[in-house]
């Protein structure tokens, strides 16, 4: 009898939870809302989470790709779907232009889920290499335009390859959709931009 995709993810978050217990994050609390600076139909907020994020920020950057790191201030931030998303050291959250509270409770729960996520990253392999860190921070799209296939054929959508690479930087769009690069005679250069753009999996 074949088990269902998420029975298995239930089963396996359940055995997360028992495996590194008292380690996960178990609430994001959403502390304050206002409207939007950039939109006054939608809003931002400010949550916190029960537990402290600095063991897991570089990993956040390491893994979303068009995350900014600063180690001193002790901030990750990256854009998902034009919302900018904050996490600081101290579990203090931040999100812009989200559609309502309905909205920002769920994401904030995706957040969670993201969170813990790292934090089993962190237990299991501990703090990621340094030089990963400090390749990512040279990332840049002429890097990445080097990378592509440079074919222009714009099927990914966009007026040419650089015009792609910027939209990858950003994180606006993904590998999968630049059917070139899905070629046999250029698997290697996908592989080589996935490991740049998210040098690590969690």
């Amino acid at each position: 009898m074949r088990t269902s995709r998420s029975s298995k993810d239930a089963a396996n978050s359940g055995l997360e939870s028992l495996l590194f217990l008292g380690r996960l994050v178990e609430r994001i609390k959403i502390k304050e809302i206002t409207l939007c600076t950039a939109d006054p139909d939608r809003i931002k907020f400010i949550a916190q989470a029960d537990k402290p994020l600095n063991d897991i920020l570089s990993i956040l950057y390491l893994y979303m790709p068009n995350a900014n790191y600063s180690e001193s201030l002790g901030i990750v931030s990256y854009k998902q779907s034009q919302r900018l998303v904050t996490l600081f050291s101290t579990g203090k959250i931040g999100m812009t232009y989200v559609k309502d509270k309905q909205e920002a409770e769920r994401l904030v729960e995706e957040l969670r889920n993201l969170i813990n996520r790292a934090i089993v990253y962190h237990a299991l392999h501990g703090e990621p290499d340094p030089k990963l860190i400090e390749d990512k921070k040279k990332l840049n799209v002429a890097a990445i335009y080097e990378k592509l296939p440079q074919s222009n054929c714009k099927e990914c959508g966009e007026s040419g390859c650089y015009a792609f690479a910027i939209k990858l930087m950003n994180g606006d769009t993904s590998l999968e959709s630049c059917k070139p690069l899905s070629e046999a005679s250029n698997l290697k250069k996908k592989t080589s931009l996935g490991n740049m753009i998210q040098p690590i999996r969690i």
